[in-house]
């Protein structure tokens, strides 16, 4: 079984707003942070992605 990687699931802002929001409520503030990672992640994966022309999954 492959570990959960939010980048490949996490397609528009109310998705990360609830993705953070989960992961404060039920995580904490440690768990938030990490949260707060995938999230500038996902933000810059998808601007690459743009500017290529690819999709973001290719860079995950």
């Amino acid at each position: 079984m492959k570990p959960y990687n939010p980048v490949l699931f996490i397609k528009i802002d109310k998705d990360i707003a609830d993705y953070l929001n989960g992961a404060y409520l039920e995580g904490g503030p440690v768990v938030f942070l990490i949260a707060l990672d995938d999230v500038a992640k996902i933000k810059v994966i998808s601007k690459v992605a743009k500017q290529s022309g690819l999709n973001r999954v290719n860079f995950v």
